[in-house]
């Protein structure tokens, strides 16, 4: 499982409608994720890794975080 994170912020400023965490789709699109998802993905032993979002997918999350307010 490829993961971004994006930072705490969103979650709470979207009223939980966004993750801190995206993950990252075999066609290059982003779907929300959360940490119920990755205990479950490391329980079953799947490899999880997860870095910092880029500026341009922070961009992104503004965009959907503006979209959402």
């Amino acid at each position: 499982m490829n993961l971004i994170y994006i930072g705490d912020e969103f979650y709470s400023k979207s009223n939980t409608m966004m993750s801190p965490i995206y993950k990252i789709e075999q066609n290059g699109s982003l779907s929300r994720s959360d940490w119920g998802f990755v205990q479950v993905a490391l329980r079953n032993g799947d490899d999880i890794h997860i870095r910092q979002a880029t500026d341009t997918e922070i961009r992104w999350a503004y965009k959907q975080l503006h979209a959402i307010s």
